[in-house]
């Protein structure tokens, strides 16, 4: 049996918000990148590399379907869904229940109206290293 992979912010389950919301993809790192720190001298070949550097902040994107019984119903969700989405906090998916992401800022981007009732777009969690 397939379940679809959602996720909660701040403890709260993204359905618990909009129980019809459909997730068709998911975009994450496995782990952050990390700068690398080196250093060139004119006139000698290669470089001298000092090790790894420093953990980079990163971006987490979910694509999101959102239904709504009519266009008023349909912004009322999306409404809902930025106000759910304020501030900071812990990102958990379902899928990786053991790995979380704190410190997180999330921005809606909402892409187009497939038909006057259906909304899709992105979620952009950008991510902190702390």
């Amino acid at each position: 049996m397939y379940t679809q992979t959602t996720f909660s912010f701040k403890g709260v389950p993204v359905t618990d918000i909009i129980s019809d919301i459909m997730i068709p993809d998911i975009r994450r790192p496995l782990r952050p990148e990390v700068t690398r720190r080196k250093l060139e001298i004119p006139g000698r070949d290669g470089a001298w590399d000092f090790g790894p550097g420093n953990k980079r902040d990163f971006v987490i994107e979910v694509d999101f379907t959102i239904k709504g019984e009519d266009n008023g119903d349909l912004m009322t969700k999306m409404r809902s869904l930025s106000s759910f989405l304020d501030g900071k906090g812990e990102l958990i998916f379902t899928d990786d229940p053991e790995v979380y992401t704190a410190q997180v800022f999330a921005q809606i981007m909402p892409r187009k109206r497939v038909f006057q009732r259906v909304q899709s777009g992105t979620i952009a969690f950008e991510c902190s290293i702390q």
